[in-house]
């Protein structure tokens, strides 16, 4: 039988499982019979003593699916988050807030396979030096952020431009509805209105 605890149960009862500056959940590994997951808006009661001083967060297989509460690892400078449940951007936008992350492991979510996926954590965490364990090469960290800040007014100018590509079309198609409508409003009186 498969016990599911929260990790804030698990740092509150289990004080052992923090090794100085180091956490490691991994359910299959540390607690047998254990689930261990970190879900959503936790981290926001997890005592301050254990997020400012933990330095490498790993939540490898804990079902997140997001990462809203990593905000609060301020001084975090690894974290693993691999096979998860992370599938859009907004999962993991809240690494920006580790102003001190250097290596990311993100392997096994859905987020992953989205385009520019790597290029947007460079844009959040300019200081990362690893990705899912693969150096960045450091001269290519900042072209990268200034083609992704392209790349995203890129994007906003295409929904704009469609945006009112498609209200232009709409708008022609109301025009040429109301003008068939009247057309057969008059072709009906000239119709009837002869054979009267």
């Amino acid at each position: 039988m498969i016990r599911k605890w929260s990790l804030l149960d698990v740092l509150t009862t289990k004080p052992g499982v923090l090794s100085t500056n180091d956490l490691s959940i991994r359910a299959q590994s540390n607690f047998t019979g254990v689930e261990i997951s970190f879900v959503d808006e936790e981290g926001a009661r997890i005592p301050s003593k254990y997020t400012k001083s933990i330095q490498k967060l790993y939540l490898s297989s804990n079902l997140l699916s997001n990462l809203h509460s990593v905000e609060r690892f301020i001084n975090i400078l690894e974290i693993s988050v691999a096979y998860n449940k992370l599938r859009y951007y907004e999962d993991i936008s809240s690494l920006k807030y580790c102003p001190k992350l250097v290596k990311v492991d993100l392997r096994g979510n859905q987020v992953t396979s989205l385009p520019y996926v790597y290029d947007y954590l460079l844009y959040l965490c300019p200081q990362l030096k690893y990705i899912d364990d693969q150096l960045i090469r450091s001269y290519s960290k900042e072209r990268d952020a200034i083609f992704l800040q392209a790349r995203l007014k890129y994007q906003k100018l295409k929904n704009y431009l469609s945006t009112g590509i498609y209200n232009e079309l709409r708008n022609f198609m109301v025009s040429s509805i109301t003008i068939k409508r009247e057309l057969n409003h008059e072709i009906l009186q000239t119709v009837y209105g002869h054979h009267r």
